[in-house]
């Protein structure tokens, strides 16, 4: 997407209320022609700047004109009550020779949210295209927890004194109303983490059941078609539906679709597998030139063989095994909270706050060795940065 180049496009024009609501779309073929490649930073701050100066200043109106949308879909988002995870990311930076330079926190702008918005938008419109010209094609499903992760979930939230308002009818509004209710507390990113765990993973297959976390009876993926073949076939289903009054003669089949659906699931998921193997390597590698060095974490996990500790500049854990404790016998209490001696009575809560030594990095199995700083305070450990 070139700036001043005309592309061919499939486009979704949506016609939106104030409150958020899209009141009419349509889709069709056309070209388009960028304005300008701008970066969400620089688009962030040409909204920030009530004066902004530089060849891109003059595209503020309608920047201006996206964030009053994003406001309103915003809204209309936390009406219906879909979820909104704020889990944090890191980015690792390489330099010239491919050596991890840096582990940075990556902050998300109002022009990822807003994009993110316009993005759900299209792909609910593509949704509801495919289920009114009844054409096999992949919608994007995400159905509740079950039982069983309930009463898991149920249980965990109650140990640090949340509870859910119907166990037995769980909503994506409830969900949220928990969210909102740990912000900005040490417990957060961890009940958070938990709460993503006892969802049902998202799937493509062409029966519609609705989306549980984006609170949506349809949704397909629509936004993406180079780099996501399941965008490509929703394409192909809505060109179809544009130019025949019915799917007789379509490519498809319902069976075959139903089998792109499970092979992309299943590519997906490798995918992502693949991307998280790769993100805890390369920390790996970063940490390898950081042993002996101190770090402040967060007790994340507890084992009855030790204590998992998230290390929140990296977004990695470590553990610290047992035997890495002061000498005692540890016990792990029924839910899973706490690690208690049973001679001195110190105990390692979930959510604890913890300074650590880092003693050892495998690289290749991807595990990172802590012990306590304070057993390690006469070795003369040195404090990053």
């Amino acid at each position: 997407l070139n700036p001043h180049v005309d592309r061919l496009c499939l486009a979704c024009e949506m016609t939106v209320s104030v409150r958020g609501e899209v009141t009419g779309s349509r889709f069709f073929e056309g070209v388009m022609r960028s304005a300008a490649r701008l970066t969400y930073k620089e688009s962030a701050q040409l909204l920030r700047e009530e004066r902004p100066r530089g060849p891109h200043a003059h595209l503020k109106p309608a920047l201006g004109h996206l964030e009053a949308l994003y406001e309103a879909f915003a809204r209309a988002r936390q009406r219906r009550g879909a979820i909104d995870f704020d889990m944090p990311e890191t980015k690792i930076k390489l330099d010239e020779r491919g050596k991890v330079e840096s582990v940075v926190a990556v902050e998300r702008l109002v022009t990822h949210k807003l994009i993110e918005e316009c993005m759900i938008a299209a792909n609910v419109e593509a949704a509801k295209r495919l289920r009114k010209a009844r054409i096999p094609s992949l919608y994007r499903v995400h159905e509740g927890p079950d039982a069983d992760r309930i009463d898991e979930l149920v249980l965990f939230l109650r140990s640090f004194g949340y509870k859910l308002a119907s166990p037995k009818n769980v909503t994506p509004k409830e969900m949220n109303r928990i969210i909102e209710q740990v912000a900005g507390r040490p417990e957060a990113e961890l009940i958070e983490t938990v709460i993503l765990r006892a969802m049902s993973q998202a799937r493509y297959q062409p029966k519609n059941v609705g989306h549980f976390g984006l609170a949506l009876g349809a949704y397909a993926h629509f936004t993406s078609p180079i780099r996501r073949y399941p965008d490509l076939l929703v394409h192909r289903a809505i060109k179809w539906a544009n130019l025949h009054s019915s799917a007789k003669g379509y490519r498809y089949a319902l069976d075959e679709m139903t089998q792109l659906g499970e092979h992309c699931s299943a590519t997906e998921r490798r995918a992502d597998d693949a991307v998280r193997d790769v993100a805890e390597r390369l920390k790996c590698i970063f940490l390898k030139d950081h042993v002996g060095e101190t770090f402040d974490g967060i007790v994340s996990g507890v084992a009855p063989f030790g204590l998992f500790v998230r290390l929140p500049a990296l977004q990695i854990d470590g553990l610290i095994h047992v035997t890495a404790l002061p000498r005692d016998y540890y016990h792990r209490d029924a839910a899973g909270t706490q690690l208690k001696g049973e001679h001195s009575g110190t105990a390692y809560r979930l959510t604890e706050p913890v300074s650590v030594r880092l003693a050892a990095v495998d690289v290749a199995e991807r595990k990172v060795d802590l012990v306590p700083a304070e057993l390690a305070a006469d070795s003369g450990v040195r404090r990053p940065g």
